[in-house]
């Protein structure tokens, strides 16, 4: 994601949404893809839009480790680092519910 990404503002909307309800039982981390932007605008940004999960700057290793070229890449990665679920674009509140569903089942 990135803060002038008007998709990632779309998709995280969306994440407001439904995250509420699994914040207890996942563990969602928003991972900025632009190096120029920094902690202080990322929390900024966290907070005018009232986002209560975790962001954190990325850096070109993980960004490479993960093949990351789209600003909306999702990634559902289990606590054995198991990728379970890869998607890039916009997903609506029913299938980030879906998602977070799938990771605790």
């Amino acid at each position: 994601w990135a803060t002038w990404c008007p998709f990632c503002k779309q998709d995280f909307e969306n994440v407001k949404n439904v995250y509420p309800k699994y914040k207890d039982k996942v563990d969602f981390l928003a991972v900025d893809l632009d190096s120029t932007e920094t902690e202080v605008d990322i929390k900024s940004y966290q907070q005018k839009n009232g986002y209560n999960w975790q962001f954190a700057t990325g850096n070109i290793d993980i960004l490479q480790k993960y093949k990351i070229i789209s600003t909306t890449s999702k990634f559902a990665i289990t606590p054995q680092q198991k990728i379970t679920y890869l998607h890039a674009g916009v997903i609506s509140s029913s299938d980030w519910d879906s998602l977070f569903q799938s990771m605790i089942s």
